[in-house]
């Protein structure tokens, strides 16, 4: 379980890092 958790603390802000690139890429194509 705690292994779950340190996973999810590295992951959530590589994806939240690569949704907010992309989200800036789709607001500059706009």
């Amino acid at each position: 379980f705690l292994a779950l958790i340190i996973c999810n603390a590295i992951i959530d802000p590589l994806i939240y890092a690569f949704h907010s690139q992309e989200l800036r890429g789709t607001l500059k194509e706009v």
